[in-house]
């Protein structure tokens, strides 16, 4: 019991406690109100978190579950359609790597490209959605799947890389 309090008292936990503070206020609260497009009902939880909001349009009645994180690069566009259902801890970038900790908006890897999620989507927890890709609607993405290239309309893809599973009819 007294680590704990010595431990609520230190250096760190303030500046850790001061840090999650000061993500969750720009990273989220801000982000929400600088997003492209932030259609109607659509639910955002507080623990997702936004890369260039300004970037990313997300339709109407779509569901932005716990520990998401989306990132479109300041080159590039990330489109989520009406109904789309994102689960906990989904990760979508537009953008691999920055080049640097201090030239962030320059590319690491050289490959940026734009993500298009259609309508009626499924994205299970923790899947992982690469640049360029394009989801088609209807279809689901099986959890912790990494999407590497297009997920065709109506049908189901899981593993690592996402590949078609089955087809919804």
């Amino acid at each position: 019991m007294i680590k704990q309090i010595i431990a609520l008292l230190s250096p760190t936990f303030w500046c850790q406690a001061l840090a999650s503070l000061r993500f969750f206020l720009f990273n989220n609260v801000r982000a929400i109100q600088d997003l492209g497009l932030r259609g109607q009902k659509t639910d955002i939880s507080p623990s997702a978190r936004f890369g260039y909001p300004q970037n990313i349009y997300i339709g109407n009645n779509c569901s932005i579950n716990h520990g998401v994180h989306l990132y479109a690069g300041p080159n590039t566009t990330l489109t989520i359609d009406d109904d789309t259902l994102l689960g906990p801890g989904v990760f979508i970038t537009t953008d691999s790597f920055s080049e640097s900790k201090y030239n962030m908006t320059a590319a690491h890897s050289g490959h940026e490209a734009s993500i298009k999620i259609g309508r009626n989507v499924r994205i299970g927890a923790h899947a992982i959605i690469l640049p360029g890709v394009t989801i088609g609607d209807g279809a689901s993405v099986g959890a912790g799947s990494i999407v590497t290239k297009d997920i065709p309309p109506r049908v189901i893809a899981a593993g690592n890389p996402a590949r078609v599973i089955k087809t919804i009819e």
